[in-house]
């Protein structure tokens, strides 16, 4: 049998309690009082609906106030709610349907666990994967699995779960569930998608032999035709990523920076491109850190980073980001 006991908070006292009155009246006494109260008694004694109830324990569990105590047996002191209990009711049954309380603390402790799980797979999971769907589903199949998904991980239903780490990687598997569906629900969106998922081997390929650190010191002058190369490539690439092209985008950026390593504007670009790809994100967040490092002047590259932050949940993290452009810049907009 689970029971939950509960620091008094007013005065030391040797045992934790729970004090749950009638009038909803927490009450500074000691164990030898009141003693520890299984969930179903607190139930039982509370004004308050069963439902309410179980968030409030949720919530002293979450902020400490509350513990869980071992298994033990009910105590003959224990007092008595406004409803009498039947003798085969003097000792809780098993966790079940009877026990919504445990019940709960149980399911608490699940969906951590699958979220953190769920996080961590979608970290190389495609939109296909994401939303759990063969690549070339249908529209109503695609609209189906979201619906399943969203209704299953929206954060509304774990607002009761004050966890930081939980809420933030909560939201960013709702963000992910999410962007699939919108972009593979529209048909321009599906398709430039597509191309580039079909570009991920090549990619995992050329970032094998492409590594291109910015320069601190350039100890040779660069010549003046290669100087003229970077730029007009750096101008190709800005012309693909307003059609859309995003590997083309990554290609000519890859190329330009192997002649121009410290233009922070081409790192900032090359991320944006590699952004459309969940699964090439860490590389987007690593150059955008590169363009910062550039030119740390820039407000709009902290801007992006906030950006990429906030769309994989990370709130905490991008807040941080948007609080160093307040600092920099407090007149550049940031976005809502």
């Amino acid at each position: 049998m689970t029971i939950y006991s509960c620091a008094s908070g007013a005065r030391p006292i040797e045992r934790k309690t729970v004090v749950f009155q009638r009038a909803n009246d927490f009450s500074d006494r000691s164990a030898s009082e009141y003693g520890s109260q299984s969930p179903k008694s607190i139930a039982s004694m509370s004004p308050l609906s069963e439902k309410e109830t179980a968030r409030t324990l949720l919530g002293l569990l979450e902020a400490g106030i509350l513990e869980e105590a071992g298994p033990m047996q009910e105590s003959a002191n224990e007092p008595s709610g406004p409803t009498k209990r039947s003798p085969e009711e003097s000792v809780p049954p098993p966790p079940g349907p009877s026990q919504p309380l445990e019940v709960a603390v149980d399911a608490q402790a699940s969906a951590k666990r699958e979220v953190e799980n769920l996080y961590q797979q979608c970290q190389g999971q495609d939109h296909w994967q994401v939303l759990e769907v063969e690549r070339g589903a249908s529209k109503e199949e695609m609209t189906a699995a979201f619906r399943r998904k969203t209704s299953l991980y929206h954060p509304d239903r774990y607002h009761h779960i004050r966890d930081r780490d939980f809420q933030e990687k909560l939201s960013h598997l709702f963000h992910r569930i999410r962007e699939a569906y919108e972009t593979l629900s529209t048909e321009e969106n599906a398709k430039g998608y597509d191309q580039l998922t079909r570009k991920e081997r090549q990619y995992e390929k050329q970032n094998k032999k492409w590594s291109a650190p910015p320069k601190e010191e350039t100890k040779e002058p660069r010549p003046a035709r290669s100087e003229k190369e970077g730029k007009a490539l750096f101008a190709q690439a800005k012309n693909s990523y307003l059609r859309g092209d995003y590997w083309m985008t990554i290609q000519l950026c890859q190329q330009a920076i192997e002649i121009v390593s410290d233009d922070a504007g081409l790192y900032h670009l090359l991320a944006m491109a590699q952004e459309e790809n969940p699964k090439w994100r860490k590389d987007a967040e690593r150059n955008l850190q590169i363009a910062i490092k550039l030119d740390p002047w820039k407000p709009e590259y902290l801007v992006s980073l906030g950006k990429l932050y906030r769309a994989g949940g990370l709130h905490s993290r991008a807040e941080k980001v948007f609080e160093q452009v307040r600092v920099l810049d407090p007149s550049f907009p940031i976005p809502e």
